[in-house]
């Protein structure tokens, strides 16, 4: 009885830390904090898109934080701070569709993946911590 008590009580605890996925857009550094707790679910991003190329391409908590990224020569500290984006995965129709939008403010719709934040692992070249269904502009409000 003690052992079946040994493992219960710590699941129910861990149960207890889920956060479920709000049905609103998120930010990204709630992807980032919840990045276990969300493997597998759908959610939907808001955040400002950096570069996208063959090899990268993240989202952003803000537009200064996606061009010291994808600057030539970035400042180390700044790089340090900056860097804390999410990874998008790399389909043909999400790239094309997010050619035109990069450095801009869009909403990602896409499948959360804590694969490459396990103990021991390191993905490299466009890692997926979002699997991407869709992307579109979040539009500048007019001021009158």
């Amino acid at each position: 009885m003690k052992t079946y008590l040994a493992l219960i009580v710590p699941l129910a605890i861990l149960a207890g830390c889920a956060k479920p996925v709000p049905k609103n857009p998120v930010l990204v550094a709630d992807v980032v904090d919840n990045i276990h707790a969300w493997d597998g679910e759908t959610v939907t991003v808001r955040g400002w898109l950096g570069q996208c190329q063959r090899l990268s391409c993240n989202l952003y908590s803000s537009l200064s934080d996606a061009i010291i990224v994808a600057s030539q020569r970035p400042d180390q500290a700044k790089l340090s701070a900056a860097i804390d984006g999410i990874s998008i995965g790399s389909t043909k129709k999400f790239d094309q569709a997010a050619a035109p939008l990069q450095f801009s403010e869009v909403i990602v719709r896409g499948i959360v993946s804590d694969e490459c934040h396990g103990w021991m692992v390191d993905c490299m070249d466009r890692a997926s911590d979002i699997y991407p269904i869709s992307i579109k502009s979040i539009s500048p409000t007019k001021v009158n």
